[in-house]
């Protein structure tokens, strides 16, 4: 159950930096050591989002100072893969409760 709630933990801080007012890509620091070894657990899929995700991340930093609409769609594709990387991470959350076989009624039932 502690993996299920640090997997939790990872992805409400992505909702907080995907869709506060201003993204800092420090935020990524708090996600960096957590984030990274979850990933591992679940799949390298999983691992190579959030690192395709760092790399878009330095590649926005860069092109924001030119102001083009290409860095912009940078900057979208990289929040995008950041939520999608969020989900995944969230859905195999939802698998391990059911492999583990703690469903709502079963935890109705307890109370």
């Amino acid at each position: 159950l502690t993996e299920l709630a640090l997997r939790g933990q990872c992805a409400v801080m992505v909702l907080f930096m995907v869709f506060a007012r201003m993204f800092s890509p420090q935020y990524l620091i708090w996600i960096l050591p957590l984030g990274l070894l979850l990933s591992l657990r679940v799949s390298r899929g999983l691992t190579g989002l959030l690192l395709v995700v760092f790399c878009l991340t330095q590649i926005v930093l860069h092109a924001l100072d030119t102001l083009s609409p290409w860095a912009f769609a940078m900057l979208f594709l990289r929040n995008g893969l950041l939520l999608l990387w969020s989900v995944w991470l969230l859905r195999t959350n939802v698998r391990l409760l059911h492999s583990a076989g703690v469903t709502l009624e079963s935890r109705s039932q307890r109370v």
